[in-house]
Formats: C-alpha cells, structure tokens, sequence
C-alpha cells in the first residue's frame, strides 16, 4: 500500500458540497524522486470553507502545465460544486 495520498486516485473523487462561502487555493512543491534524482514537483490543493466555519479539503492536483487550472476546475465542477462566493490565492492558477 502505498504511503502517499495521490497515489490513490479514489482519495479526492468523492462528491463535494454544491456551494461554499470562500475556497482558498494554495501551492505546494514536493520533493520527489524520478528516475533516481530528485525533482521538485509541483502540486495545487484546494480548501473550501462554508458559513459556519467547517474546512473541507477540495482536492490536490499535480501541476501538468498549462491545461493544470481547467482540469481543476472541471474537476470540482464534476464533483458537484456549483457556486463559490470567494477565491482565495496566492498563484496564477486562479488567473
């Protein structure tokens, strides 16, 4: 069994919440080791949060270039999310 969640593609394809007050986007650079050196990889994760307060972790997507943001985006879409009312993030993903 594998120690890392994104080895499981089953971890993030449930079915999310249809509407979220704010949904912040962030970025992450894992060190991870391909074909024996070791490369940055880039990876995007996305936290919704609701009115009362409660945090649902949205997802985490490994950057694959320009195409990365609408796969994220189809893939929330997917899962059943509707309607943000706030993003927040620090990257150009959003853009």
């Amino acid at each position: 069994m594998s120690r890392f969640i994104w080895a499981n593609p089953q971890v993030f394809a449930g079915s999310l919440c249809c509407r979220y007050l704010v949904v912040r986007f962030g970025q992450l650079r894992v060190p991870m080791l391909n074909e024996g050196s070791v490369v940055a990889s880039v990876w995007h994760w996305a936290l919704g949060s609701f009115t009362d307060g409660q945090i649902e972790v949205l997802g985490a997507w490994q950057d694959d270039g320009a195409g990365t943001a609408q796969r994220i985006a189809v893939d929330l879409h997917e899962r059943g999310i509707e309607r943000i009312k706030a993003v927040a993030a620090e990257d150009v993903l959003v853009a």
